[in-house]
């Protein structure tokens, strides 16, 4: 069953550690745009975080490049 969604909302995904499903502080906010994503996403790893960007729909990807499809929300 898929659960994709036609508005698709982003955030930045804390990968330094594994991300635990239902763990809020391992995600940043919901973002109306992936611009804003991408821009809080390289302002962590300026600061030597490692993160991803992951979209409502599930997808996880490294910059442009889909790193997991459909992961856990």
């Amino acid at each position: 069953m898929s659960h994709r969604v036609n508005t698709v909302l982003w955030r930045v995904v804390f990968s330094a550690v594994r991300p635990r499903p239902g763990n809020a502080a391992d995600f940043g906010p919901w973002q109306p745009d992936r611009g804003r994503a991408e821009a809080w996403s390289k302002w962590f790893r300026e600061q030597g975080v490692a993160t991803r960007i992951q979209d409502s729909n599930g997808d996880l990807y490294d910059g442009q490049h889909l790193v997991k499809a459909n992961a856990p929300l």
